[in-house]
């Protein structure tokens, strides 16, 4: 395995809960299942809309995470061989194989 393992305190990482996402998940086992749907609709809120004037209100399953970019919508499965990826900047950057 050439990815690099970094050495983390799970104190550190349990303060960076801010950075959490829906979307992507550490942990130390492979997924025994797919990964659950993104639904279009559980994330656009269903309000019809009245005139055009009117913009429907995104759904924020939990407010204090606001601002939080989809690390990807075109596709919903577990990528468990990535080496790299763009960043929400434009920004290659490496994919730790582990964190410890």
């Amino acid at each position: 395995d050439s990815q690099r393992v970094i050495s983390m305190d799970t104190e550190f990482l349990r303060q960076q809960r801010r950075y959490g996402s829906p979307r992507v998940l550490l942990s130390d086992n492979i997924p025994l299942e797919p990964p659950p749907l993104y639904l279009m609709e559980d994330y656009v809120g269903s309000a019809v809309v009245v005139n055009r004037t009117s913009r429907r209100k995104r759904f924020a399953e939990n407010k204090s995470h606001r601002g939080e970019y989809s690390v990807c919508d075109s596709e919903s499965r577990w990528v468990t061989d990535k080496v790299s990826a763009i960043d929400i900047r434009g920004h290659q950057v490496t994919v730790l194989g582990e964190i410890k």
